[in-house]
């Protein structure tokens, strides 16, 4: 059986990075760098280790200071890391997928679920073989694509429950 251990338990306090309900989820990448996602504000960014944002991604810079990643996020949904060490964010109101190279400073769009046929983009979860896998929230089907981007798979048939 697995075990776990907390390491660390992180509280942000008034003023820091969840300021006024700033960050609304974290997420951890397999090496156990910490992203914070602000929907509301279309961004994410990589948490230093003494909770400053090292960079930040989304249409403008949004902390003074910060180096700023430009790419038209609108509702960023959910952050995983490829291999490679570039970056994937969903965006729920565009069901677009952007790919992130933070060591270029670049993004380019990924996936434009749009012309796939999504309305929406939840998680995108990278597997073992570097497909990438997306939920549609609203239109009730999971997508599978490959490490470049095409559509491999679509599972349920656009109702909820399937």
């Amino acid at each position: 059986m697995l075990t776990w251990t907390i390491e660390k338990i992180v509280h942000f306090e008034p003023g820091d990075l969840t300021q006024d309900g700033l960050a609304h989820f974290g997420f951890h990448d397999k090496a156990g760098r910490l992203y914070a996602v602000f929907h509301q504000r279309h961004f994410f960014g990589l948490v230093a280790p003494g909770g400053d944002l090292e960079w930040t991604a989304g249409p403008e810079a949004f902390v003074d200071g910060v180096p700023n990643i430009p790419v038209n996020l609108n509702f960023p949904m959910f952050v995983d890391r490829f291999r490679d060490g570039s970056l994937l964010v969903s965006t729920f109101k565009t069901a677009q997928v952007y790919r992130v190279d933070t060591a270029r400073m670049r993004a380019e769009l990924f996936i434009d679920g749009r012309a796939a046929g999504m309305v929406d983009a939840g998680n995108c979860v990278i597997d073992a073989e570097d497909c990438v896998w997306v939920n549609e929230v609203t239109g009730c089907r999971v997508w599978r694509f490959d490490r470049r981007g095409r559509l491999l798979q679509t599972l349920g048939n656009g109702t909820p429950g399937f």
